[in-house]
Formats: structure tokens, sequence, C-alpha cells
């Protein structure tokens, strides 16, 4: 899935503030706009998707639409999925990634484990009828690893993990997941900044957010549209554009 471009979002972020009389950022204030963008979305996805899980979870939700709804963040999300099977220490201690920002599940050779939070640990290890199994292992996550039980796993067995990793920039022109953060960079050339795809860092987060990521860019610098006016005025002014070079 490709990123969204950095060059369209400066382009749009650009063309409404030159309409609004608006003075335009800098190029240092719109990359830093621009991090602060794709981590306040990518917050606001994660958000919704916590709260159709918990709908689901309550029964309060079945229909085709509310399926819909989860599978479409999850579809957004995906440029950011991960699975890490890293282990250190012991047999049954894995250390979480750095990059994790949301975890999805925990598996033990394939077998889901459940998560059970620190402060339950003890009872449900000593428990007669929870007792973690072969067949049903939990994990205590504490700090920066997780610990599997039983504890008489080997290293046999993969731990692994799925998860959301924060996100950070693709290439513009390979697409390949980059580990900078959206930057839009150019060339001095008669004194005008062009555009240099080859220095520059697209979105991670895909094309299909790039009104909404030009939407709070320009929030931060005072301006209030809603994305379907963005999208609308970035495509007069692309038609404009091929109508002026014919």
């Amino acid at each position: 899935m490709k990123g969204a471009s950095i060059n369209r979002v400066y382009l749009t972020v650009q063309a409404v503030c030159n309409s609004n009389n608006r003075g335009y950022p800098t190029v240092s204030q719109f990359n830093q706009f621009a991090v602060d963008a794709q981590q306040e979305e990518f917050q606001e996805q994660l958000a919704s998707f916590d709260q159709e899980l918990r709908k689901q979870r309550l029964f309060t939700s079945h229909s085709k639409g509310a399926y819909d709804s989860i599978q479409q963040i999850r579809d957004t999300l995906s440029p950011l999925l991960r699975v890490s099977t890293s282990l250190t220490g012991s047999s049954n201690v894995m250390d979480l990634p750095d990059n994790l920002a949301y975890t999805l599940d925990f598996e033990v050779s394939g077998r889901t484990a459940t998560i059970v939070p620190p402060d339950k640990a003890r009872s449900r290890i000593n428990s007669f009828l929870g007792a973690p199994t072969d067949a049903r292992p939990i994990v205590i996550v504490d700090g920066t690893t997780a610990t599997f039980y039983p504890s008489t796993l080997t290293t046999a067995d993969e731990l692994a993990i799925t998860y959301y990793k924060y996100p950070q920039g693709t290439n513009p022109i390979s697409g390949a997941a980059s580990t900078s953060n959206p930057t839009w960079a150019y060339n001095t050339v008669n004194s005008v900044a062009v555009y240099s795809a080859a220095n520059s860092v697209d979105f991670e987060l895909p094309k299909s957010l790039e009104y909404r990521l030009a939407q709070r860019i320009l929030s931060y610098v005072g301006i209030n549209m809603r994305e379907p006016e963005i999208e609308q005025f970035a495509q007069l002014k692309e038609q404009e554009e091929t109508i002026n070079t014919q």
C-alpha cells in the first residue's frame, strides 16, 4: 500500500493557505506539522479501533456496517502491522519491540496466549481451573518484556507478538518503509524551492489519508476546513493547472 505523498500534502496546504490569504508555514514548520499530524491521525485510528472492538465484545454491534468499519480501520493500519519473534533471557521471555504502539495478540507456536494483567498474574498461575497449560498459555506484560506461562516452555516453542508499530515514513520512489519521519525536502533552483523526491520521505499512513493529513496540518495554522472541502479544492487546482499547461 502506497504511503500518503508528502509533496501532495505540502502542495495542498500551500494552495489552501494562499487562497485564504494566510502565510505559508516554513518548510521546517511543515515537516514538524507533518509528523504531528500523522501521529495524531494514528492515535485517532487506534481509538476508533478500540471502540469498535469493545462494541463487538459487548455484542452491541453485529451489522455488516459495523464489520466494514473495523475492517476499514484494519486496512488503513495494515502498513504498520508487524510480527516479531524476538527472544531474550530465558525460553519463556520475549523482548517487546521498541516500536510497539498497540498489541493485537501474543502466540506460543501458533496458539493464542491470553494476556493477564501483572496484578492478576499470581492468582491466575496458581489457579486450580485456570492455570496456564501448553494448550492454553498466558502472557504477562511488564515494562519492556512479556513473560509466557507455563514456564516449562522451551526454545522449541516460538513466541510471537502481532502488533501495530508507530508510523514513520516511506521512500517516495520505491515505497519501502523508512525509519525516518515524513519530510518535504527540496533543492533551490533560481531562488525557488523545488521538491526533491530523492531526499524526501512520504508518510507511512496510506495515500487514502492525504486530505485528512492536510486538514490536520491546516488546523495547526488556524485554517479549519472539512476534509471533503479540501479534497474538492485540491482537485479544482489540479484541473486548473492541467488546463494552463495545455
